[in-house]
């Protein structure tokens, strides 16, 4: 397998799942289409929780969702907490609230996602995507994409491919390439209380610490995605924008994955 891929683009051609980093997606979702969810209490308990949701008229049962090894019992938390902490348990109930219709058709035609489930799949997989796992799978291409969106008010740009870095006293050109935009991934709003929940992850969630000392603020959402394929290990991911302001009036000048 890893033969067969040494030619394959990874930033933009190679599929991953993407783990808690897609958390960022399933809370867009749920906060532009019910904006209330943002105080959805869900009791996050360390334990194999019990899911039920239904979809098309059919019932589903997820018997064994649970957060990481080794985190704590958080308890009853709402959103904002949960994206900090990167609850499981949290996210897999939230997606069932946000529902298949609206939330695959937020990944697919507003965020512009290439590899989303098929409707039965994404039925049956629905708690799963809601942290990162299940039948989703990124590029992170897609996933830097859609963190620019929410440093960018909620405005989704067309990624570009660097070909080459030339000194412009050797070659001096006036040609800018114009900057291609693909549309709203979110709504303002939602992309403001992302801004301030991915900038709560590095001073008191899952990436405290990292970025201090640094003269900007950094925000982003960690990930470590469960994975079936070669050698089985999980994926480690970082997603994230800088420099972070806590008015969001000056905007970010770099998203990455």
């Amino acid at each position: 397998e890893r033969e067969s891929a040494r030619l394959i683009n990874r930033a933009l051609g190679g599929l991953y799942p993407p783990g808690s980093t897609f958390k960022v997606a399933t809370t867009a979702a749920a906060l532009d289409t019910k904006p209330d969810l943002l105080n959805l209490l869900v009791p996050c308990n360390q334990v194999d929780e019990r899911i039920e949701w239904r979809e098309r008229g059919k019932r589903y049962v997820r018997r064994n969702t649970h957060d990481d090894k080794g985190d704590p019992s958080f308890g009853m938390i709402p959103l904002p907490t949960a994206f900090r902490v990167s609850s499981n348990i949290y996210f897999a109930n939230l997606a069932t609230k946000v529902g298949t219709e609206a939330f695959r058709n937020t990944l697919k035609d507003k965020m512009h996602f290439r590899s989303v489930p098929d409707t039965n799949a994404f039925d049956s997989d629905l708690p799963d995507i809601g942290y990162g796992q299940g039948r989703m799978q990124v590029t992170p291409t897609e996933m830097a994409r859609l963190t620019g969106a929410v440093a960018n008010h909620g405005q989704m740009m067309e990624a570009r491919t660097l070909l080459r870095i030339v000194d412009p006293a050797l070659e001096p050109s006036n040609a800018q390439e114009p900057t291609l935009p693909l549309g709203s991934a979110m709504s303002a709003e939602t992309s403001e209380k992302l801004q301030d929940m991915m900038h709560d992850v590095t001073l008191n969630g899952t990436a405290r610490g990292v970025f201090a000392g640094l003269p900007y603020a950094v925000a982003g959402k960690t990930g470590t995605a469960q994975n079936r394929r070669a050698d089985g290990e999980p994926h480690s991911w970082f997603i994230g924008f800088a420099p972070y302001a806590e008015n969001h009036a000056l905007p970010a000048r770099y998203a990455f994955a």
